[in-house]
């Protein structure tokens, strides 16, 4: 019995390095970006970027967040060199309707994107971009 207490103390302690680890990586990481979906007092989400300072407000009232993979950038239209994307539902919108927003950094600055996917071509057809300060 004392061996188990002590293989479970053990483990525990395993774990708590692990996340310490992977937490200062994270916080040495040149560029963080951050989708944040708080829910809305009247129903919904809405959807901010935060790039290293204050979140910035992008869309109101949505619905089925959903982060992208670096293995989806391609099929999705997004570029390669992308921070991080994901995808969104406008509250009442159809599922046709599905947007993307993807984060860059060029030029020296933060960008982001937004753009429609248009059903049957299987990535937003045209990006628009998003003024985040």
């Amino acid at each position: 019995m004392n061996h188990l207490l002590v293989l479970i103390c053990s483990f525990s302690f395993l774990q708590s390095c692990a996340r310490e680890e992977q937490n200062e990586r994270a916080r040495s990481s040149p560029l963080e970006v951050q989708f944040i979906t708080p829910w809305q007092p009247g129903g919904g989400m809405g959807l901010y970027v935060r790039a290293g300072g204050e979140p910035h407000p992008i869309q109101e009232n949505i619905r089925n967040f959903t982060m992208i993979t670096k293995r989806q950038f391609s099929q999705k239209g997004i570029p390669d060199n992308a921070i991080a994307a994901a995808s969104f539902l406008e509250t009442g919108d159809s599922k046709d309707d599905l947007q993307a927003i993807y984060v860059i950094k060029g030029n020296g600055q933060v960008q982001a994107f937004r753009g429609y996917f248009v059903p049957g071509f299987g990535g937003p057809v045209e990006w628009e971009k998003v003024d985040l300060w």
